[in-house]
């Protein structure tokens, strides 16, 4: 289990894109927010699994997430 420190979270911003495998036109939108935790995350429910990826991991991800991994390597959030 985890918990959050929410004193170290909050919104990290709205980004949009060309939908990955759809037809031309579809966007997707993803509002992401940002926090520290402390414990071990686990998947459960409707998350099967989960993985830590880093900048280098762009290639397998989809055009919105081009452009979260874009802001969080501008932020040193990420290597």
């Amino acid at each position: 289990m985890y918990t959050l420190l929410m004193a170290l979270s909050g919104f990290f911003g709205c980004f949009e894109a060309p939908a990955d495998g759809h037809k031309e036109g579809v966007i997707v939108q993803m509002l992401c927010y940002i926090a520290e935790f402390e414990g071990a995350l686990i998947a459960s429910n409707e998350i099967e699994s989960f993985e830590w990826i880093t900048y280098k991991d762009k290639h397998r991800t989809s055009p919105v997430d081009h452009l979260i991994l874009e802001q969080l390597k501008s932020l040193k959030l990420i290597d």
